[in-house]
């Protein structure tokens, strides 16, 4: 099971925990946001690196609406590794 993080509700906390418990998780985030490669040492935007992987493991079909029509959708599964860097405000006291 992997658990979608919507990036409004991402923390770091919470991908902590995720990681210090080895469970698998996915944040949804806009396509111009970047991610570092450990195994490339490079950054990369999530909609570059959607464009370089290839389709990956067949998983399911699902009939999804298509131009206002239901059609019958197939499901491919991929994984990477990536580290994801957040920017953090410093807020002056």
């Amino acid at each position: 099971m992997v658990d979608i993080i919507d990036r409004e509700g991402d923390s770091v906390a919470l991908m902590r925990e995720y990681e210090a418990n080895g469970w698998c998780y996915l944040i949804r985030a806009k396509s111009n946001h970047k991610v570092y490669l450990p195994d490339e040492d490079r950054e990369v935007k999530q909609g570059d690196l959607a464009k370089e992987l290839t389709l990956g493991s067949y998983l399911k079909t699902i009939k999804y609406k298509v131009d206002k029509k239901m059609q019958k959708v197939k499901i491919f599964v991929n994984e990477i590794e990536v580290n994801y860097k957040k920017r953090c405000h410093q807020i002056s006291t």
